[in-house]
């Protein structure tokens, strides 16, 4: 009998506590945690980008120089194929003696 008594009261107990503000107390301490966390999560999103930001920003400036490093290399291909080398002999139909210095 005993031991059905202090069940009994623990039930008691159990019921008599006020559900309503512990439930309150609960959410209010979830959202709170949930509010500082997400705010610390924002900073690093804003770091992650900026930084991804610098990365386009560097890309576009390679590509950039390396299209300008084609195009001057195609500008000078051209000119090479328009203008002959002057260090070299023109052939000659002639042939050469054995004995020519």
């Amino acid at each position: 009998m005993h031991r059905r008594d202090q069940l009994d009261e623990r039930q008691r107990w159990w019921e008599s506590l006020p559900w309503g503000r512990i439930l309150a107390v609960l959410v209010t301490a979830l959202l709170g945690t949930n509010a500082f966390l997400t705010a610390g999560a924002g900073d690093q999103l804003d770091d992650v980008d900026r930084h991804a930001a610098a990365a386009i920003d560097q890309c576009r400036s390679a590509a950039d120089s390396a299209a300008e490093a084609e195009q001057a290399a195609e500008e000078a291909e051209q000119a090479a194929r328009r203008k002959p080398a002057r260090d070299t002999p023109k052939p000659s139909n002639s042939p050469t003696p054995r004995n020519a210095p």
